[in-house]
């Protein structure tokens, strides 16, 4: 009953010379374990949740819930700030009275889209806070949504990989 699994593939054209295959090609876009560890069973419940595995990033998460996928990927992820998945563990919270959620996280760095280049790990962190949702007078801004995020990491150094990091930071 708390555990469910995710597994989303990503079809693209490799083109990168010198890669395992020069083609049309499918990987892993999502795959990971969701634990739902804690469920209120109040009127409006607030509950945890954990993943493990190839995960969402906090702020793609919530915009895809919202995004027409099939169209093209969010904004952020097509412009190439934030990675729309990345392997790492994730923590869910969602608040009561249907006043938002948190989502925080630790991932690999790189992203799913390639190979591991990335000595560093990243931290990042979302709050949706949803004023409106509990009030039924609200009309349409029952859906407003206000969404903070921060997202903390270094990339290695280009000339010296044992370097000091170079700062990522994002908000």
């Amino acid at each position: 009953d708390n555990v469910t699994i995710r597994v989303t593939t990503d079809v693209l054209q490799n083109t990168a010379p010198g890669t395992y295959y020069a083609g049309w090609t499918a990987r892993m876009k999502y795959a990971f374990m969701e634990w739902s560890a804690w469920k209120d069973t109040g009127k409006d419940p607030a509950a945890l949740t954990l993943r493990f595995g190839l995960t969402q990033t906090p702020e793609i998460d919530m915009m895809e819930s919202f995004w027409q996928r099939g169209i093209t990927n969010t904004p952020i992820d097509y412009l190439g700030f934030v990675p729309s998945s990345d392997i790492g563990a994730v923590a869910i919270v969602t608040l009561p009275g249907k006043q938002g959620q948190i989502m925080a996280g630790v991932y690999n760095g790189s992203g799913y889209g390639a190979a591991e280049t990335n000595r560093f790990k990243d931290a990042s962190a979302r709050l949706s806070w949803t004023p409106l949702a509990s009030s039924s007078d609200a009309g349409i801004f029952q859906t407003l949504a206000i969404s903070p995020y921060y997202w903390k990491g270094y990339n290695t150094n280009a000339f010296d990989a044992n370097a000091a990091g170079l700062q990522k930071d994002l908000w």
